[in-house]
């Protein structure tokens, strides 16, 4: 028996992944108005909040919504699941919600890593959102156990862009949930080595340091990263007194 055409084109729809024909996510009024600008203009844009299908319809900015899908280039196509991948990874970190909802850490992180992963695979470097797609998919893979995927992510970020302080600084955290703090400090120290931005890095080389119990060692970045105008006090309280001033021996 031969099948029409919309058989056949039902039929090969359910051999794709579901990502890349169904989207059935829909943000919260919190999601919203916590998103950056673009997801705020994106998911005003989408055509189920154009036609009122949402449970929650938000305001749509003809101005904005223009001026981002010229801002963003070619990924505005598909930047809706970056937006959903963004709350997924907010999610991941949220016990209470996780709790709430019966889902585990990893889990959720797998949820938006996926999301992120169907981006990058629409986009390219240079992209406005290309790197920081790549960080966010690092974190969620990296968040559900997928260590060296990650640190593969990031390193080429780092290749397209040697001085990616966001990339040096999740390097150094990655490793350390893994419980080697030693080589997540040596990865920060390479951040200042490059030229990135030190604020950050000497705000985790402090703290790493404090971990380590070489208080000498976490002293100095404290004083090195507050010139950089980081805030240290928080970790300053937790120095010994013998250590919670300039020159301590």
């Amino acid at each position: 028996m031969l099948l029409s055409p919309l058989a056949l084109v039902f039929g090969f729809l359910l051999m794709l992944p579901t990502a890349t024909y169904a989207f059935n996510f829909q943000p919260t009024e919190k999601d919203y108005y916590l998103y950056p600008d673009f997801c705020k203009a994106k998911m005003s844009d989408f055509h189920r909040n154009r036609k009122g299908w949402w449970d929650t319809k938000f305001p749509i900015n003809e101005g904005q919504i223009a001026f981002w899908r010229n801002a963003i280039g070619p990924d505005w196509q598909h930047l809706h699941h970056y937006c959903s991948g963004l709350t997924k990874l907010s999610q991941a970190k949220d016990v209470m919600w996780l709790r709430k909802a019966r889902l585990s850490a990893r889990e959720r992180f797998r949820h938006a890593a996926a999301q992120f992963d169907y981006m990058l695979k629409r986009s390219r470097p240079g992209q406005p959102l290309w790197e920081q797609m790549s960080l966010n998919y690092a974190e969620s893979v990296g968040g559900a156990g997928e260590y060296k995927e990650a640190m593969e992510v990031l390193a080429g970020v780092l290749k397209q862009n040697p001085k990616s302080t966001d990339a040096y600084v999740l390097m150094g955290r990655l490793t350390k949930r893994r419980g080697d703090i030693n080589e997540a400090i040596a990865y920060l120290e390479q951040g200042l080595e490059a030229g990135a931005k030190p604020g950050p890095l000497l705000f985790y080389l402090a703290d790493y340091y404090f971990d380590l119990g070489d208080y000498r060692q976490a002293q100095a970045y404290v004083e090195r990263a507050e010139a950089a105008g980081m805030k240290m006090d928080r970790l300053k309280r937790k120095l010994p007194d013998s250590y919670a001033g300039t020159g301590a021996d």
